[in-house]
């Protein structure tokens, strides 16, 4: 035999709707949504190169990572062939 009480459909029914009504009278605040998820890529591969020729063509670091909203060691770990070789 089971050991696990068995309870009657109308029961489990019951208890759901009321834990609805109770979740459903509770203040909700909204959690902040991201634009996109931090390990998600934020560059496409026409983008990254894009960086390549701005730092062949003199521009800085900063400059670059603040163009694609990005991080200077990011705009670094590109032009060195660790991201997006």
């Amino acid at each position: 035999m089971s050991s696990v009480k068995e309870r009657p459909l109308r029961e489990i029914v019951d208890e759901i709707q009321q834990l609805c009504k109770e979740l459903a009278s509770k203040t909700v605040v909204p959690t902040p949504v991201l634009s996109q998820p931090s390990n998600q890529k934020k560059l496409t591969r026409r983008e990254a190169d894009r960086i390549r020729d701005l730092k062949r063509n003199g521009f800085s670091q900063r400059a670059i990572a603040d163009i694609f909203d990005i991080s200077p060691v990011t705009v670094s770990r590109i032009v060195r062939g660790i991201y997006w070789k």
